[in-house]
């Protein structure tokens, strides 16, 4: 892609988690946001991983677990797979992207008719938040 993003999100530090350097949110938390910001602005066209990767500087090969928070927010608040917009060179999500019962087109359709900018998009906090209800939830399931 050609188009730049500019995202309103701190840097972040080189440690696992940030004691108290600002929101107190982990890291994974606080790229799932910026990576939300970044696929609302594509408006539905998608972002390949190694945009991403530039975007925010980071690794493309380490989107995994911020995608799967992003996954499990719009799962646990009824909003389409936002996810599903961070594609390989393909153009298809990674291999841990489960599409939805309709497919991945039906998904896209989803996320691109969607009126992002209708909802509050969630701080890293709320989603560090939602991991932990994802964690209770599988426990609950599997306990």
């Amino acid at each position: 892609m050609n188009q730049r993003y500019v995202v309103d999100a701190p840097p972040f530090p080189n440690q696992r988690r940030s004691s108290n350097g600002g929101d107190g949110a982990s890291k994974t938390a606080r790229r799932a946001r910026q990576v939300m910001e970044i696929l609302i602005a594509s408006e539905g066209m998608g972002v390949t991983y190694g945009d991403l990767g530039r975007m925010i500087g980071h690794p493309a090969r380490y989107f995994g677990p911020p995608l799967t928070l992003i996954a499990d927010y719009c799962a646990q608040n009824g909003l389409p797979p936002l996810h599903c917009l961070a594609v390989g060179r393909s153009g298809d999500p990674g291999g841990g992207y489960g599409p939805g019962p309709g497919g991945l087109e039906i998904d896209r359709q989803a996320v691109r008719e969607f009126d992002w900018h209708r909802i509050a998009l969630p701080s890293a906090d709320d989603l560090d938040r939602t991991r932990l209800q994802g964690a209770l939830l599988s426990a609950s399931i599997s306990g």
